[in-house]
């Protein structure tokens, strides 16, 4: 029978098939004055129970248990996890046994004709106390390994987090490089016709292709100035400098404005552009130059990525207070995957290496950017590739106060004015120059000045009426020029122009606070000058230059309405190949194929090489240029290798290098792309040499030397 515990004993389960045992243990334990309770069972079955309901503190286990030992009864108690603490009891003095109960698991070894109540005490206290140091332990190794696992999850997931930033830094890094590829491709095209532009001019060409050549140089050198301006507006994005300059503004007259800049953009590509206007005019709060912008954008984007002949739709739709603009197409259309991400920066559905759309991926983060400055929205709808695609903004509009339209009186004319006297104060002195030619041949009386302090002088002797004035200048800047001059009664209604490569919010109102009347940005467009010039003339009584003289006779005609260069068509329409110049009496001159499917380019090529000596047979794509050359057998190819369609440049290159006919002919590529990459894959694809837009007049003129020797 076990004896009473009190609240603080130590529970002993004593093991043992001797009953004398057990009252001989519990007379040692009364002896000790209390503090510690014995229960006792005598068999195997019952020992093993009693341990695993876990009620004791520590056991007594007899080595002798019957037919079965403790030795078995240990071993079998560790097995199971039993966590109480044996003592092993053994009536002799067996070394063996000993050994074996220890490794066992037994916490002490105890000879019962040598047991002593004080002995047994410091055993079980022992036992204890090295069992408290077990948990102990065991407790700081749990704590110990979860703070490892706690750790190690930690560095993981750091591990994770810096391998995602890696990741994401490579990305960029590779966004960054395609970008500068892309970069260095779409202003090398305008540089290149630039350049050969003004290759053909230096020749003194005839008339018509002066005025030709002079009308595309001015086209491209407005695609450079809207890649140049797209580049800052996304900077200022960036750093979070864009603003408005919110007016009421007719949302018909923007949308006229921004037809009218894309018209040409889509009368080259011979797509047709329809305009969908409400019965009645709405108006927005909003800056008149960034809504023109987003729908130039978007247009543009639709007639870039849409085939040639298909219809592109602007449809504006009042709804409530709001309007919504839908640009509709059907051309490349998208996947759901470039619908999430078309726009973000610099994202692009042709991400190959020869890109035929062209664009730098920022158009679209402008136009996001620009809508949500209004407090609007955009999104884009696409079924899928070859399915067209909706881009539709959404835009608040304000109130339209109602106006009654100005009219002329019938037969009112104009009375001759006197000349506007006009002072181009610009450092660089054939900026300055250029300028002030252009605007001599309008009609205006000009002078010019490269620095601040000769500005000043020239301005008090000359008295002028309008001064166009760089902002950096030498001796005194353009702000000090304007604010010295305004100090005077004389200059106070003197028409004072900033023009100056700056063109952030904070120059437009330093440009104000200093006096100027108007802020452009370089380059400016002529035109815009003299509209400014003329707005200030009538304004102040004077008579527009233009209605004055006229155009200057060799001045070209703007837009896509300036003639050509003349060529024979083997067929109309777009992607055909214009034949060679008619023959004549002289020796034949050698023919020479260009291929590319940005029309100026091609042509001013085709110029180019005319002016070298050579007849020029072209190609806008590049299933017209095998054909083309298969027949006419020329000297020397010289393909783009971005070419819209299914034929591109390498193809190009392929097709005739497995014509026998062709074997001699001397295959050049020209690309935008100057990159060793570029250039081993156009040799790959059969070309034997790599010229880079622009192209330089000198290496063509070895080119065709190579080509004209390798003839002979």
């Amino acid at each position: 029978m076990p004896n009473r515990p009190t609240e603080h004993s130590i529970r002993v389960l004593m093991v043992d098939d001797d009953e004398d045992d057990y009252v001989f243990a519990r007379e040692l334990f009364d002896d000790l004055g209390g503090g510690i309770a014995i229960d006792w069972v005598a068999n195997y079955d019952a020992a093993l129970a009693a341990l695993a309901e876990g009620r004791h503190d520590v056991c007594l286990l007899d080595y002798q248990l019957g037919p079965r030992t403790g030795l078995d009864l240990l071993k079998d108690a560790v097995a199971r996890g039993i966590s109480v603490p044996i003592i092993f009891v053994s009536g002799q003095a067996n070394r063996d046994v000993d050994m074996q109960a220890m490794r066992a698991g037994a916490a002490d070894f105890l000879i019962k004709g040598a047991i002593t109540a004080a002995g047994l005490e410091r055993s079980i206290r022992y036992t204890l106390q090295q069992r408290q140091h077990e948990e102990a332990l065991r407790r700081s190794r749990d704590e110990l390994e979860l703070r490892v696992r706690e750790r190690t999850a930690a560095l993981e997931a750091e591990i994770a987090e810096r391998q995602r930033v890696e990741q994401a830094l490579r990305r960029a890094d590779q966004h960054k490089n395609e970008f500068l590829a892309m970069l260095g491709h779409e202003l090398r095209n305008p540089l290149s016709v630039i350049s050969s532009g003004l290759s053909i001019l230096d020749g003194d060409p005839p008339a018509e292709q002066r005025q030709w050549t002079m009308a595309t140089m001015q086209r491209q050198v407005s695609q450079f100035t809207r890649l140049l301006d797209d580049l800052l507006d996304v900077s200022r994005i960036i750093s979070g400098k864009i603003s408005l300059r919110p007016e009421r503004v007719s949302l018909v007259n923007v949308v006229n404005e921004a037809v009218a800049v894309v018209k040409s953009i889509v009368r080259e590509r011979s797509e047709t552009l329809r305009i969908e206007l409400p019965r009645h005019d709405v108006a927005l709060w909003a800056d008149r130059a960034r809504i023109e912008q987003v729908l130039v954008n978007l247009l543009v984007n639709a007639a870039k990525y849409s085939d040639p002949g298909t219809p592109i739709t602007l449809r504006v739709e009042p709804q409530g207070d709001v309007v919504r603009l839908r640009v509709l197409d059907q051309g490349l259309g998208m996947t759901p995957d470039m619908q999430r991400r078309v726009f973000d920066l610099f994202a692009q559905a042709d991400t190959s290496l020869d890109r035929s759309r062209g664009g730098l991926g920022i158009g679209l983060t402008l136009v996001r950017r620009l809508v949500e400055l209004h407090q609007g929205t955009i999104s884009v709808y696409s079924a899928g590739i070859n399915q067209g695609s909706e881009f539709t903004v959404q835009l608040p509009l304000a109130a339209m106060p109602g106006r009654e339209p100005v009219e002329t009186p019938a037969g009112a004319k104009e009375s001759p004015l006197p000349a506007l006297r006009v002072l181009v104060v610009d450092d660089n002195h054939d900026l300055a120059a250029g300028l002030a030619m252009q605007l001599a041949r309008a009609g205006y009386e000009v002078s010019t000045a490269h620095d601040g302090e000769a500005a000043l002088e020239l301005a008090v002797r000359q008295r002028p009426d309008a001064l166009l004035v760089d902002i950096g200048l030498p001796k005194i800047d353009g702000y000090e020029v304007a604010t010295r001059l305004r100090r005077h009664a004389e200059f106070a209604r003197t028409l004072l122009v900033a023009v100056s490569g700056y063109g952030q919010s904070e120059d437009y109102a330093r440009s104000a606070e200093a006096g100027f009347d108007k802020h452009l940005v370089k380059p400016v467009n002529v035109t815009l000058i003299r509209e400014t010039l003329e707005a200030y003339a009538r304004s102040m009584g004077h008579e527009p230059a233009r209605a004055r003289r006229g155009a200057a006779p060799n001045a070209p005609p703007a837009g896509n309405g300036s003639p050509e260069p003349r060529e024979a068509t083997a067929g109309a329409g777009n992607g055909t190949a214009a034949g060679p110049e008619p023959a004549d009496d002289s020796p034949p001159k050698p023919l020479a194929l260009v291929v590319d499917d940005r029309r100026d380019s091609l042509m001013v090529t085709a110029a180019l090489l005319r002016k070298l000596g050579w007849r020029a047979l072209t190609a806008a794509d590049g299933a017209s240029a095998i054909a083309a050359a298969v027949v006419e057998r020329p000297r020397i190819v010289i393909s783009d290798l971005n070419l819209d369609g299914a034929v591109d440049g390498h193809d190009v290159a392929r097709a005739l290098r497995s014509e026998a006919s062709l074997k001699d002919t001397l295959l050049v590529a020209y690309s935008g792309y100057d990159s060793c990459e570029h250039e081993a894959k156009a040799r790959a694809s059969g070309f034997d040499r790599f010229l880079t837009k622009p192209i330089d007049i000198g290496k063509l003129a070895a080119v065709l030397e190579q080509a004209s020797t390798a003839a002979k």
